[in-house]
């Protein structure tokens, strides 16, 4: 069997392990990543606008996805998952199996952390402060969006302490999705504004 020598093991696909696999190969780094999920393709393996009738089982559970066949995750059988479910409070964390993991929900937006939020000790007197400002850390966010495509608000719908991307980076929106049309319906009905942040 011929050797192979990795200078780097990443563990897992998703957003953590994924950016920084490219980033070391990108930087000439031998690198093996393992993932303990299969291959996903959502584009054959669901349709987000498909109804229970059209789908394998009516949508029913299944080992491999037990959330049904419109879920875009692939999980495994909880009883069986170590470290799932925190000490005293009940909650289950959700771990999917899968090639490219979370990032198949992520949905192409990530808020920036704004000016105040380095400074949470000075504006609150809480917390530390970050070693750091918004200013210095505002090209890596640009370095980080242009690579993996994000979407955000205009700059007319800014907010305070909510950094918008430079408009050479900042994608346009998908389309709406029939529950954002119908929420935008009632908002403009009831007078309110709403807009993406």
């Amino acid at each position: 069997m011929q050797e192979s020598k990795y200078q780097v093991i990443v563990v897992g696909s998703g957003a953590g392990g994924g950016m920084m696999a490219y980033n070391l190969t990108q930087a000439g780094i031998n690198v093996l990543m393992l993932e303990s999920g299969r291959d996903y393709d959502p584009r054959t393996e669901t349709n987000m606008f498909g109804l229970p009738g059209e789908a394998p089982l009516r949508d029913t559970g299944t080992p491999d996805k037990p959330g049904g066949y419109y879920d875009a995750t692939i999980q495994p059988d909880f009883s069986e998952e170590p470290f799932n479910k925190g000490e005293g409070n009940g909650h289950y964390w959700n771990r999917v199996r899968m090639l490219g993991g979370r990032t198949h929900h992520w949905g192409r937006q990530v808020p920036r952390y704004g000016p105040d939020d380095f400074k949470m000790r000075t504006n609150t007197g809480y917390e530390i402060d970050w070693p750091v400002s918004y200013e210095e850390m505002a090209p890596y966010y640009d370095r980080v969006e242009t690579l993996i495509g994000v979407f955000s608000s205009d700059e007319k719908e800014a907010i305070h302490n909510s950094p918008l991307s430079p408009n050479h980076i900042r994608q346009q929106p998908p389309a709406p999705r029939i529950a954002e049309l119908l929420f935008a319906k009632a908002c403009k009905e009831l007078g309110w504004r709403q807009w993406l942040v």
